[in-house]
């Protein structure tokens, strides 16, 4: 992800302002920003519906059952 950062910036030096690919490029950037954006606003209403505040820790018990749900059924099939 680096590499493609920094051929975008070299790209962005060795173009003016009113290149039409840069143009285009400022448009990607900015609609990722927008999704990124949308994404945020989805996570913040998702945990005010479930009750979640940010007070709250994870304490990684979805993450340890996950990963103690995987050797349970890797037991099962051997």
């Amino acid at each position: 992800m680096g590499t493609l950062t920094n051929l975008i910036k070299q790209f962005e030096s060795m173009t003016d302002a009113h290149d039409e690919r840069r143009l285009k490029l400022e448009g990607m950037k900015a609609s990722v920003r927008k999704a990124n954006a949308e994404a945020d606003i989805a996570e913040v209403k998702a945990k005010e519906y479930l009750g979640i505040t940010d007070d709250e820790e994870d304490d990684g018990f979805i993450e340890a059952i996950d990963g103690r749900m995987k050797d349970v059924w890797d037991d099962e099939e051997s």
